[in-house]
């Protein structure tokens, strides 16, 4: 219509602006609306590894289960693919610690993405390619976790890097909590979000958009 009324370049160039910004909101709210949906019929995760160990220096014998990567995507992949959702990981590393990133997109556009960094785990004298294969199996299931929203497996597989602070949420982290705050819409799928991340129980911010939902955080 704009062509046929003569309309110039620069009004075109607006018009189009203005489509592209649509396009974006659109976009953006059916992420979060299948996302919500995932919240709905998110599986109870079986976890299927079991770990037994025992200190050389203390004597301790430590035992765990926990669910392996191939395990989540088992139960997760068919549900997100059928509300068009996917994700993949790219990683980085930089002096000694591994950063990897879950990008979870939706079919008409929209990314969020999920990062979590950690120095090399060295532990049970792994050497190095052992080192990494350990941090970076250990990050993608917990970016994966949180990027959806699952509750996290309580182990201890990831001792040697359990034990460095937790990572802080950037401005990007908190625009993505805020994302998924939309999402949830009961108090039971509030709390699952708060537990599916630990930095959640570290940052002011996230404690503050936790808290003005009107829920008291249990720390």
């Amino acid at each position: 219509m704009a062509i046929e009324k003569g309309s110039g370049i620069e009004q075109l160039e607006k018009l189009m602006d203005l489509q592209e910004r649509w396009e974006k909101k659109e976009s953006r709210k059916m992420y979060f609306n299948a996302f919500a949906q995932f919240q709905d019929q998110k599986p109870v995760i079986i976890k299927d590894k079991k770990v037994s160990f025992t200190s050389k220096k203390t004597g301790m014998k430590t035992e765990y289960s926990f669910a392996k990567l191939q395990q989540i995507q088992k139960q997760i992949d068919p549900i997100i693919s059928k509300l068009g959702l996917s994700y993949a990981f790219k990683s980085t590393e930089e002096n000694g610690k591994l950063t990897i990133f879950c990008v979870v997109t939706h079919d008409s556009g929209h990314q969020e993405k999920t990062q979590m960094s950690a120095p090399m785990d060295t532990s049970g004298n792994k050497n190095p390619i052992q080192s990494i294969g350990s941090t970076n199996s250990y990050l993608m299931r917990y970016t994966l976790c949180n990027a959806f929203g699952i509750s996290a497996d309580e182990d201890n597989d990831g001792q040697s890097i359990s034990e460095k602070p937790l990572p802080k949420l950037s401005e990007k982290d908190i625009e993505v909590l805020k994302g998924k705050l939309i999402a949830v819409t009961t108090k039971e799928k509030l709390t699952e979000l708060w537990k599916s991340n630990p930095s959640y129980k570290v940052s002011k911010e996230a404690n503050k958009l936790f808290t003005n939902r009107g829920i008291e955080i249990q720390v």
